[in-house]
């Protein structure tokens, strides 16, 4: 789903969103997802970004949805404070570990202590 906010014909924001299913473990089997969300520097702080929140959780809730999640860069305090004046909270904190770029696979080695579930004597 795109909203777009518009003003006097041109564009000076839009919010792109999808249904996503979240796993049966979860209170909420489907969630809103915002994936992208940009107002122009020129209409920020002026009711646009809230405008696009408002009118895409009316056009979610139509498909039964009852949550909306969006993730933000970590160093990007300003956008953050921005949704959580929108009533969003912050509810994870996703971490990520970068790993080397391996040409040819290597022969999987063990951890130590890891065993060999099979054989707990022979190391894996």
């Amino acid at each position: 789903m795109m909203v777009v906010a518009e003003e006097d014909g041109r564009i000076v924001g839009f919010l792109l969103a999808s249904v996503d299913k979240a796993p049966p473990i979860y209170m909420h089997n489907e969630f809103g997802m915002v994936h992208e969300w940009w107002i122009d520097p020129d209409f920020q702080e002026r009711g646009a970004g809230e405008a696009l929140i408002d009118r895409a959780t009316v056009e979610l809730a139509k498909y039964g949805v009852r949550q909306i999640r969006i993730c933000t860069p970590e160093p990007d305090g300003d956008a953050r404070q921005s949704f959580e004046r929108l009533g969003f909270r912050s509810v994870v904190r996703e971490m990520v570990l970068e790993l080397p770029n391996r040409r040819r696979r290597r022969k999987r080695q063990g951890l130590p202590g890891s065993q060999n579930i099979k054989d707990p004597k022979t190391p894996i």
